[in-house]
């Protein structure tokens, strides 16, 4: 065991340490903190450790308010106060963003922040052996749970109901929830081998919608959701923001970010099921959102024709196969891509159809300075905004305003 003083927090929310000047990783360790450690691994770059004892506690630090956080690792800052938690994230987004993107922090705004808890619209479940809960952080070993601070109580409801449900149907192997309290809709979708009449038999009175291996047996087979003056119906494996409070905001923001630029024809790139786009279709000219997921396509196309949008487009493909047939007459670009951030193809056809601004929505500031850092070529950064829509962890999301250069 050693004694150690926490510097600061890297980016996945460790605390930082040297001992011998080497560089040590601490789980849960908070800046200025004063601990002993033990070393769970080494090697000649850095160690990983975690803390035996606090000598002296960061003043962001708090009792941990969940009994499987020790076990689960889901929410990786739940010993962090929230307050710490924005401070962290802030700082983490510019120190990315001047090493990797050589942005002045002048640039960030200051984050958007979110209810701390019950937040999550949905939630994932799997079973192993008898137990039914989240995979551990980085495993596929189930941490059982019976509650989850971060869903919302209607989702722990139907939590409680699946572990009475598995105890008497071992054939259940996964479980997602989803929820839309402003419809007061529930959904299950449900993977196994159990007897379809059996699984219909106990749900019927539990939930508004069941899927049981892909079929739908009752109850709608979308939820509904209202965006900004629009309905989306989200069907179970389409994505959809998880936030309840912020993804308003969070589009929001795109959309503040459009009108500023006086953008008139939109090219909307990774669209999903279409969310942005017709969202923006009420302050532009035109809007044509592309998309590979074929399932998302569709989901677009029927949100398109329940909101009665008839300026958007929707095109079914990769990215990068359509770019070069889009025409120099788009002004804006708004991209929302997965975490690995944008095709490099993706980024030289920008570079060639040289719109006037770019809005990029982005889930990883490591990947999003990536790509700012090439943009930059003939694009100037003008405006960082952070939402964080997953509080009591290290992630972030973080919108980016580009205009072209004069």
């Amino acid at each position: 065991m050693q004694t150690v003083t926490i510097i600061k927090q890297d980016h996945f929310g460790r605390g930082i340490a040297y001992l011998d000047g080497t560089l040590v990783f601490v789980e849960q360790g908070l800046p200025q903190e004063l601990i002993d450690i033990t070393l769970v691994k080494k090697n000649k770059k850095f160690s990983l450790a975690k803390i035996e004892k606090i000598h002296q506690a960061s003043s962001e630090r708090v009792q941990v308010p969940c009994p499987y956080a020790a076990s689960c690792g889901g929410c990786d800052l739940l010993h962090q106060s929230y307050e710490g938690q924005k401070k962290f994230k802030m700082k983490k987004i510019e120190e990315i963003m001047h090493k990797y993107a050589h942005l002045s922090k002048e640039l960030l705004r200051p984050i958007l922040a979110s209810p701390p808890f019950h937040y999550r619209n949905k939630a994932t479940l799997h079973r192993q052996g008898n137990h039914v809960g989240f995979y551990k952080d980085k495993s596929h070993e189930v941490c059982p749970i019976a509650n989850c601070l971060l869903v919302d109580d209607k989702i722990n409801r139907v939590m409680q109901k699946l572990s009475e449900w598995m105890e008497k149907n071992p054939g259940f192997d996964e479980a997602m929830i989803r929820i839309s309290p402003k419809y007061n809709e529930t959904m299950i979708a449900l993977h196994g081998t159990q007897d379809q009449e059996q699984v219909l038999a106990f749900w019927r009175d539990q939930v508004d919608s069941l899927f049981y291996n892909g079929t739908c047996l009752f109850g709608t087979p979308v939820l509904h959701y209202d965006l900004l003056g629009k309905t989306f119906s989200v069907a179970p494996a389409s994505f959809f923001q998880v936030n309840l409070f912020m993804t308003e905001v969070l589009y929001q923001v795109v959309i503040d970010m459009v009108k500023s630029v006086h953008a008139k024809k939109i090219l909307d790139l990774y669209c999903g099921t279409g969310t942005i786009s017709l969202l923006l279709s009420s302050y532009v000219d035109e809007v044509l959102g592309i998309e590979v997921v074929l399932d998302a396509v569709v989901d677009a196309r029927r949100n398109q024709e329940e909101n009665h949008i008839q300026n958007v487009q929707f095109i079914c493909g990769k990215v990068e196969d359509h770019l070069d047939q889009i025409t120099k007459t788009v002004d804006t670009v708004v991209v929302d891509p997965p975490r690995s951030g944008l095709d490099p193809s993706t980024i030289q056809s920008i570079l060639q159809m040289q719109p006037k601004a770019i809005v990029y929505v982005s889930c990883d500031p490591m990947t999003l300075a990536r790509d700012l850092s090439l943009l930059q070529k003939i694009y100037e950064v003008k405006e960082l905004q952070p939402v964080d829509m997953f509080p009591n962890t290290h992630h972030v999301e973080c919108v980016a305003l580009l205009k072209l250069k004069e």
